[in-house]
Order: C-alpha cells, then sequence, then structure tokens
C-alpha cells in the first residue's frame, strides 16, 4: 500500500494523518477508526511522513497532490467541523491555488498572454506576477477569461492526477449550503 492510498483511505474511514514538526505522525479522527489505522500507519510511518512533509516546490508527484488534497479535507473536516463534502469542496480548492501558484504562467513582455495583442494604444499590457515567478503581460480586459483558462488548466491536471472536482456538493438534506461553485 502507498502513502497516498493509506492517507486517501484513512481519511474516507474518518481518520486525519498529520507529520509535526517533530518528526512524528499524529492521527486525528474517531477512536474506533484511529485503533484500525494504527498498525498500518507504524508500519509505513516513513513514507507517510515523506508524503506529508511539503516537497520542493517543482517535485510534486501525483501522490504528493493526493496527500497534498486529503490533509486539506480532513483539516476541514477534523479542524474546521465542516461536513465531509464541504471540506472536499474547500480541499479542492486549495489544490487549484496551489498548482496555479507552482505552474505561474510566465510570458515576454510586448505580446498579451491571452489575446497576444500588443499595448500599443489605449490598451496598454500590465504585468500580473511576482519578481519570483516572473510575469505574464495582459490587458486589463483580457485578465478575467485567461484567468478563467488557467483555472480549468489546473482543474484538468489535477483530474489526471487523480484529485477530482469536488466543488459542485451533492444536495444534502439540511446542509444550509446544499450546490456550490466558487470560481
Amino acid at each position: 500500500m502507498t502513502a497516498a492510498t493509506i492517507i486517501q483511505q484513512a481519511a474516507a474511514d474518518g481518520v486525519a494523518l498529520a507529520a509535526t514538526s517533530d518528526g512524528k505522525l499524529k492521527l486525528k479522527g474517531r477512536t474506533q477508526a484511529i485503533v484500525r489505522w494504527r498498525p498500518i500507519v507504524i508500519q509505513h510511518k516513513e513514507e507517510l511522513l515523506a508524503a506529508l512533509r511539503q516537497p520542493d516546490k517543482s517535485s510534486w508527484a501525483d501522490a504528493d497532490w493526493l496527500a497534498f488534497f486529503h490533509e486539506r479535507a480532513a483539516i476541514g473536516e477534523f479542524d474546521n467541523h465542516l461536513p465531509r463534502h464541504r471540506a472536499e469542496a474547500l480541499a479542492f480548492e486549495t489544490c487549484v491555488v496551489e498548482w496555479l501558484d507552482r505552474n505561474h504562467a510566465a510570458t515576454e513582455p510586448g505580446r498579451c498572454a491571452h489575446c497576444g495583442g500588443d499595448g500599443r494604444g489605449h490598451d496598454q499590457l500590465l504585468s500580473y506576477g511576482t519578481n519570483e515567478s516572473g510575469h505574464a503581460w495582459l490587458h486589463g480586459g483580457c485578465w478575467s477569461a485567461w484567468f478563467g483558462a488557467r483555472k480549468a488548466e489546473a482543474v484538468v491536471a489535477l483530474a489526471a492526477m487523480g484529485i477530482p472536482d469536488t466543488r459542485c456538493a451533492p444536495v444534502v438534506s439540511g446542509d444550509p449550503i446544499a450546490l456550490e461553485v466558487p470560481f
């Protein structure tokens, strides 16, 4: 069993795994579920610690993304007392933002990253981004469509890694937020 599989299945069973700063694993959830998962966690401790630690930005594998998603969902569910479907929806949003941060689309100055136009006349090119990640050059009116396309790209990339788009939550009786699409 891989670390990502353990994290995913434990979360589905109500157990959140987290790495502490002193190199230990912390299990949160229902006592019965923790008792079931404890032997597996002990057996795979080093693999789990490696998966739960923040790896280098450029080296996240599919298992790292799955671990990140399930860790965020578990935090929402157990620490913030959210229903599982809301916790997963917020975890997915966090994954989209993280993917965008790690896959910044820097472009050369002088051309709009969305429409390809130049910055002459009344529609000047604006710089979006940071010195660390680079800049994407866009017309002010092109930003919204460009950013929407980038978010769609993130959703496709995450789906390819096995992280489903959980933003459209099912209607749950008594749930005050029955359907929510944040983007």
